[in-house]
């Protein structure tokens, strides 16, 4: 059988753990945002018990990371919970700090 892009394809979108559609990470990432009642709680949740568990996580190459890093400033996460989120957290996890 000969190798052409439309098998490719085909063979992507067979297989069960391919990565989530754009519009399934658009609709995600709309509800994680300030405005719905589940990105509220995970907000808040982060400024408060989760502080030390959250990380920044975003979708670079295929969204620039500093669109991310501003989503999550404008979300309402405290400046202490923003440090710590985008840096002290992470390199905790990496034994860096």
């Amino acid at each position: 059988m000969k190798w052409t892009p439309s098998l490719a394809a085909r063979r992507v979108s067979k297989n069960p753990r391919r990565a989530p559609s754009p519009a399934s990470r658009d609709s995600a990432r709309r509800q994680r945002s300030a405005g719905t009642t589940g990105g509220r709680v995970y907000v808040e949740a982060a400024n408060g018990a989760l502080a030390d568990q959250i990380a920044l996580g975003s979708s670079y190459p295929f969204r620039a990371l500093r669109q991310s890093v501003e989503d999550y400033e404008r979300l309402g996460f405290s400046d202490d919970v923003l440090d710590k989120l985008f840096s002290t957290n992470a390199a905790k996890l990496l034994k860096l700090a």
